[in-house]
């Protein structure tokens, strides 16, 4: 009868354990895409005003130091292998961390080169930088992200 208990016990403990860890993915996926989220949201607005779409080229330095604070901690949603069915990252971004550490350094050193050029003003130095920005999103997405 103990046998059969502790047996019992055992499984009740491991259906817990995978319950607990799959929820706990899924928490570790969706703080991942929020963190992205906020990444391409500031593209976007930073896009909308260097098209001229918006008038508001006062918030573009601003919008530039977000997203190199975002790609600051990047890494740090993406340090934890995690995959749910909604998870667009391919298991190479933890079999070639190194390179994704070092995407997001690249693009947290473009958006920092863009609030400097915003700053300035300076409008060729601004679309050289976003362009720049640009590439460094599509590398990595095209390394290390799931087209849904």
């Amino acid at each position: 009868m103990r046998v059969i208990q502790a047996l019992t016990l055992g499984a009740a403990l491991l259906a817990t354990t995978a319950a607990a860890s799959f929820a706990g993915d899924a928490d570790v996926v969706k703080y991942r895409q929020k963190n992205m989220e906020i990444m391409g949201a500031h593209m976007n607005s930073i896009a909308a005003i260097v098209k001229g779409d918006v008038t508001n080229k006062d918030q573009l330095e601003a919008h530039a130091k977000g997203l190199s604070a975002a790609a600051v901690m990047a890494p740090g949603a993406f340090k934890t292998q995690a995959q749910t069915s909604e998870s667009t990252a391919k298991p190479d971004v933890w079999a070639d961390w190194a390179k994704v550490e070092a995407g997001f350094e690249s693009l947290r050193t473009k958006a920092d080169a863009l609030a400097v050029a915003a700053a300035a003003g300076d409008q060729a130095a601004i679309g050289a930088a976003v362009g720049d920005i640009g590439k460094s999103c599509k590398s990595c997405h095209d390394n290390f992200r799931v087209k849904k």
